[in-house]
């Protein structure tokens, strides 16, 4: 299949095709959608059902002001298959539609299927939060983060480690472009109104500063084991602990017979997933916030709040190296010891809010496909040191 790419900006417009498949990736595809409409840019959107109900994607839609997808593939979880049905439905779309290039942002199931799609099709594959890494080959992100990199025709890098890393992995300094994290642009842009019109804290009975927020949803974290270790910890706490519960996670303390004792403890909080709206809100508000999730940890250095990542393999190292997070396996003491060092961490003289970009990372990437850099892109050699 050939794309028709060529010299588009001579009064034919461009198109790209934005896939996403989990809600953080609607959160980061959302402010690419707006800057490719500024430049002139059409964006057409497609979505894979990898997160579904209004909870935990549907509202997003409404709060980011995302457009309903153009085209729509459901998500069937088949160990035997993979993800070879996104692969098939994704390249029937691609060939119907002949996008000009393919976009999607970090290291999902969906992202890894847009790229082989693209790239099976000839068609260029830009990765958005590309050249993360934990260095962890059996962590499970970490083969999806290096595949998607070696699959793509141009590489969008967070921050300046990213970039590093890249550069290790002999990826060419013409491939790749540090722009900053769109998680961040959504962050940046929709802070303002947080703050102003969430009630999440009037309607949980809390107030600012005197709680910590915690976030749990990766498999390799809720085993029986590590959800005892982390219910034993919580028990011991001073503060009031705040517990959007992932469905995931839900799904797993039920099987272990540990929901009863998490919703019993009197200084936690356990809720429905939360609107970005109101979790931004809880975020900026929270006394400390505890997560192993990658985008809660930019959430967080943004915020300026001292941050433990839970878990063995985090991916986002740029605020352990800045000394404002910690990370702690699923042990209770463990977690307790680095919670109490955290508790005493002061961020006021750390200069750590904008690591991850200062909300134009969007705009960048509009820019850099503006100007044609689209036109040069060409499926990289995997030979090249890739």
């Amino acid at each position: 299949m050939e794309p028709r790419l060529l010299n588009k900006l001579g009064g034919i417009t461009l198109r790209v095709l934005l896939v996403t498949g989990k809600r953080s990736e609607v959160i980061k595809m959302a402010p690419v959608f707006e800057a490719l409409k500024a430049v002139g840019i059409t964006p057409i959107t497609l979505d894979v059902s990898q997160h579904k109900g209004w909870l935990m994607k549907g509202s997003l839609y409404l709060e980011l002001r995302y457009p309903k997808p153009n085209y729509n593939i459901k998500y069937e979880k088949n160990v035997d298959y993979g993800i070879s049905h996104i692969i098939t439905q994704l390249k029937e779309i691609i060939i119907k539609d002949v996008p000009d290039a393919v976009i999607a942002a970090g290291a999902s199931e969906t992202t890894l299927a847009a790229a082989e799609s693209s790239n099976e099709l000839k068609i260029p594959f830009l990765h958005v939060e590309s050249g993360y890494r934990s260095r962890i080959p059996e962590s499970n992100g970490e083969m999806n983060r290096q595949m998607i990199d070696r699959l793509s025709s141009f590489l969008y890098a967070p921050t300046e480690k990213a970039c590093s890393n890249l550069l290790m992995e002999e990826v060419p300094k013409d491939r790749f472009l540090k722009v900053g994290s769109t998680l961040i642009d959504s962050l940046t842009r929709f802070l303002p109104f947080s703050k102003k019109h969430s009630e999440i804290l009037e309607e949980l009975g809390i107030s600012e500063q005197e709680y910590l927020l915690l976030t749990l949803h990766k498999r390799e974290n809720i085993s029986q084991d590590k959800l005892a270790h982390l219910l034993k910890g919580i028990k011991e706490l001073d503060h009031t602990t705040v517990f959007p519960v992932h469905p995931v996670t839900r799904q797993a303390m039920k099987a272990y017979t540990l929901y009863d004792n998490f919703s019993g403890l009197e200084n936690l909080l356990l809720t429905e997933p939360l609107d970005y709206i109101d979790f931004l809100k809880l975020e900026e508000s929270s006394r400390l916030i505890m997560t192993d999730s990658g985008e809660v940890c930019e959430e967080a250095t943004f915020h300026e709040k001292p941050l433990l990542i839970l878990g063995d393999f985090p991916e986002r190292l740029e605020p352990i190296e800045s000394g404002t997070a910690l990370t702690s396996p699923m042990e209770s003491a463990s977690i307790l010891n680095n919670l109490a060092k955290l508790m005493e961490t002061d961020l006021r003289d750390k200069h750590v809010k904008f690591i991850f970009g200062e909300g134009d990372a969007s705009k960048k990437i509009a820019d850099h496909l503006r100007k044609g850099e689209i036109d040069r892109l060409a499926k990289p050699s995997t030979s090249q040191g890739r």
